[in-house]
C-alpha cells in the first residue's frame, strides 16, 4: 500500500488515565497506521500523572511530553499540536478509539477541506453521541433540541461523506496543523470541557466550515474520569458553560445561563436526594456560579482550589 499524501499525528492527553482505556485507545491508533500506512506519530502529553505516563509499558512506541502541573485538556492539547512535526494532528481522548481505516477517511477529508475543522463520528454503545456535534447555551433547549438533532444528524450522515455541524467535538478532533495553530487551537483558560465549543464558535466567525465524518466511527467510552474526579468534572463543566456564555453571548443572555445553572443544579439536588452519591458533584457547580459571580472573565480553574 502506497504512503498517503499527508502525514497525520495522533495526540493523546493523559491524566491519570484508565491503564485499559488508554492501552486500547493507543492500540487501535497503532494498528490504523499500519493498515493505512499514514505517515505519523502518536504523541502522549501527560498532565502530570501521579504515575509518569513515560514510565509505563503503554507509552512504548510514542513520543512523551511530560507537564509539571495540570493545566487542562485545552491547554495540553495545544502543547501536542505544537509539538507535532506531521501536517496534520487528531486530538483524541484516552478512552476513545478509532477504526482501521481511521486515518485514511481523515487524510481525505482534509485533502478534500484544506481550511476545514473536523471530528470523528463519536458513537457510545453503537448510538451517536449528539451532543458531541452541536452547541446550547442552556440544558432546557438542550433538551428540547436533542431529539430533532439525532433526526437531522442520522439523515445527513447517510447521505453525505461530511455532515455540517454547530461543533466539533475535542475528544476526536482533526484539521491540518496550519488551520488548529492560527486559532490555538484551543484557549486555554478552559481546563476541561467547552474548548470544543469555543474553538468552533471562533471558526465560525472567521468562516471556517465545520464537519463531522461518518467514515471515521469513534468508539468513545466518555465520563470516564467522572467516578474517580466527580467532584472537578461538575466544577469544570460549570466553568466551561459559564466561560462560554460570557465569551459569546451578551451580557444579559449570560447572567441568564448561570441563573439556570443554578436553578437547574437546585432540581437535581431534589430529585436525586441528599442521600445521593452525587449530590457533592452537584453541589460543586456551585462553587464555580459563586467564584465567577457577575464578572465576565475569571481565570483558568485551579484544580487544586
Amino acid at each position: 500500500m502506497a504512503s498517503s499524501p499527508i502525514s497525520i499525528d495522533v495526540v493523546v492527553v493523559c491524566f491519570n488515565s484508565d491503564p485499559e482505556l488508554l492501552a486500547a485507545c493507543l492500540s487501535s491508533v497503532k494498528r490504523s497506521y499500519q493498515n493505512t500506512n499514514v505517515d505519523g506519530r502518536i504523541i502522549l502529553v501527560d498532565n502530570n500523572s501521579e504515575v509518569p505516563v513515560e514510565e509505563t509499558d503503554v507509552s512504548r512506541g510514542c513520543s512523551v511530553v511530560t507537564l509539571d502541573s495540570n493545566v487542562g485538556f485545552g491547554a495540553a492539547s495545544n502543547v501536542g499540536v505544537r509539538s507535532s512535526t506531521a501536517e496534520c494532528s487528531l486530538i483524541l481522548n484516552p478512552d476513545a478509539c478509532i477504526p482501521d481505516d481511521a486515518l485514511l477517511h481523515i487524510a481525505e477529508a482534509v485533502a478534500d477541506w484544506p481550511s476545514a475543522l473536523f471530528c470523528g463520528w463519536l458513537e457510545k454503545s453503537g448510538s451517536v453521541q449528539v451532543d458531541a456535534f452541536y452547541d446550547w447555551e442552556f440544558s432546557t433547549s438542550r433538551l428540547l433540541r436533542k431529539r430533532s438533532n439525532i433526526r437531522r444528524l442520522m439523515a445527513a450522515s447517510a447521505n453525505s461523506r461530511y455532515v455540517p455541524v454547530e461543533k466539533v467535538c475535542g475528544g476526536a478532533l482533526f484539521a491540518l496543523n496550519r488551520t488548529l495553530l492560527e486559532f490555538g487551537p484551543f484557549d486555554s483558560k478552559f481546563f476541561l470541557y467547552g474548548e470544543d465549543a469555543d474553538l468552533s464558535r471562533r471558526a465560525k466567525k472567521a468562516g471556517i466550515d465545520l464537519f463531522a465524518v461518518p467514515g471515521v466511527v469513534v468508539g468513545h467510552v466518555g465520563a470516564a474520569s467522572q467516578v474517580k474526579y466527580g467532584e472537578l468534572v461538575e466544577r469544570a463543566r460549570a466553568d466551561a458553560a459559564i466561560r462560554l456564555a460570557a465569551y459569546h453571548r451578551r451580557r444579559v443572555v449570560s447572567l441568564l445561563q448561570r441563573l439556570e445553572l443554578v436553578l437547574v443544579t437546585l432540581a437535581g439536588l431534589i430529585v436525586g436526594g441528599k442521600s445521593s452519591s452525587s449530590s457533592r458533584a452537584r453541589l460543586a457547580r456551585l462553587k464555580e456560579v459563586r467564584r465567577w459571580g457577575l464578572a465576565s472573565d475569571m481565570e483558568r480553574l485551579d484544580p487544586r482550589r
